[in-house]
């Protein structure tokens, strides 16, 4: 792994792994730019929601953050690698002061290799939207999350 991902200090070590598959996928200006500029940082913290007050120290002044929620650590991989991919999207997007609206995320992310994930997004959003999912997601919705990932955990990736 690059050391410079150690940039990340307020970064939940268990994304570590998928920023570096991310990273390592990216074309080799855009992985530069994200390991070297230190104005952009990406940070976690399970105490969130739970603190009063959150204090972060940077070395530098940042122009970008990224908070990934670590309740996403529940999605399959695709999703996780997708939305931290997105984010770099968006980052090298406004940083290149790209409107959003003349050029997408989604349309950065194929070009630079990560067809798969944008499409298993699109089919996830597609799939979520519609009423049969509506109707399947009550139910587990008010079950234990035990119970559930015991009976059915072997089915969550899929």
């Amino acid at each position: 792994m690059d050391k410079r991902m150690n940039r990340f200090k307020l970064c939940d070590l268990r994304f570590y792994p998928y920023l570096k598959r991310v990273i390592e996928r990216l074309p080799k200006e855009v992985r530069e730019n994200v390991l070297n500029d230190m104005s952009f940082q990406i940070l976690t913290d399970d105490e969130v929601l739970e603190s009063l007050v959150l204090r972060y120290e940077f070395g530098a002044p940042i122009k970008t953050s990224v908070y990934l929620n670590t309740k996403i650590l529940m999605e399959p991989d695709h999703q996780i690698i997708h939305t931290i991919a997105s984010e770099i999207a968006h980052y090298i997007l406004i940083k290149e002061e790209t409107q959003l609206w003349e050029r997408k995320p989604d349309d950065l992310l194929i070009e630079w290799g990560f067809e798969k994930e944008v499409e298993t997004a699109r089919y996830d959003h597609a799939i979520s939207e519609s009423e049969g999912y509506r109707i399947g997601y009550d139910w587990p919705k008010k079950q234990n999350h035990d119970y559930l990932m015991q009976h059915f955990g072997i089915y969550f990736d899929l």
